[in-house]
């Protein structure tokens, strides 16, 4: 059946923001700095809904061009806590909403409290989401983010990720960095994850934010070739497609070992493969959407030779 604008469910490419691909190849680093974060939040505490015994994490700058896999990595991360014993809210940049909006879902993300029932101190919990629901219908307590973020870290250790940072508002962004380090610094289980183009360490400097420069820096671009090769041919073996080495190469040639690029790519030669009722991939099929390719090809790096542009850079 011929596929139209909606992508086949079967599809094992997720060409957009932040999907996870169904292989995420040449992030291994990356993916081990921020499983030791998380490990770190896990370790045992000095007593019952007190500090950790050892240290809190430095927090962690994922740094890259669009289109890398910035948020990709925070949503593998988002996943990956799920199998620790602990909890993650995390934040980004929504258009049209305002500083309050965006304040009072992180606020109340913050006092949600999963299962809260299960603890000692469930009275503590209850009163902690009472003053959530205030948040709704008055002006987000900015100045009381640390107390609210300590009263929750005494139940579960916390990964905050914050998504696109150079889009906050600065004051909000520098109470919530100034105040989860303290935290932080004071040995509670918090994880601090922040995602950014590279614009993002000159925007920390500007928000009385320079302690973020000693955070542990993960930098990404574009992919090592064998990576580049592993995340599109190993999604087709996974589901006995084979493809021949004539037709990888020429996939290959289009992706100029980018993430999004191999995305799109590998989604757009599944999408033949299902239109055209075949089980494997030729050189043919790859060529047959040659154009749809170099479209969005062309759509992307024009993109940013605007963004280039509007900023009039010397």
């Amino acid at each position: 059946m011929a596929m139209a604008e909606e992508q086949s469910l079967d599809n094992p490419f997720y060409p957009g923001t932040g999907f996870l691909p169904e292989h995420l190849a040449g992030r291994e680093p990356e993916q081990a700095e921020l499983r030791k974060a998380m490990k770190a939040i896990t370790g045992p505490r000095k007593k019952d809904y007190g500090p950790l015994r050892g240290r809190a994490p430095q927090p962690l700058k994922i740094v890259g061009p669009r289109g890398a896999g910035k948020t990709t990595l925070l949503t593998w991360a988002e996943i990956e806590i799920e199998s620790l014993e602990a909890d993650v809210v995390r934040l980004s940049f929504v258009p049209k909403k305002t500083s309050r909006d965006v304040l009072s879902g992180l606020l109340n993300q913050v006092a949600d409290i999963p299962d809260f029932g299960k603890h000692k101190a469930q009275a503590h919990a209850y009163k902690l989401l009472q003053r959530a629901m205030k948040w709704k219908t008055g002006q987000p307590p900015l100045e009381d983010f640390e107390g609210i973020l300590a009263a929750r870290l005494k139940f579960r250790p916390l990964l905050l990720l914050l998504d696109e940072v150079t889009h906050y508002d600065p004051g909000m962004l520098s109470e919530i960095l100034q105040q989860s380090q303290i935290l932080a610094s004071r040995g509670w289980p918090l994880a601090l994850v922040l995602a950014g183009t590279p614009a993002l360490e000159g925007y920390l400097d500007a928000v009385d934010a320079t302690f973020m420069n000693r955070a542990d820096d993960i930098y990404i671009n574009r992919l090592k070739p064998e990576a580049t090769r592993d995340a599109l041919v190993k999604p087709f073996e996974a589901r006995g497609v084979a493809v021949s080495d004539e037709a990888l190469e020429l996939m290959l040639s289009w992706t100029d070992d980018y993430p999004f690029f191999i995305q799109i790519v590998g989604s757009r030669v599944w999408e033949a493969m299902e239109d055209a009722e075949r089980t494997e991939v030729d050189v043919a099929l790859v060529q047959s959407v040659e154009k749809v390719v170099q479209d969005k090809r062309n759509a992307f790096y024009n993109k940013i030779y605007r963004s280039i542009d509007n900023a009039d850079l010397d």
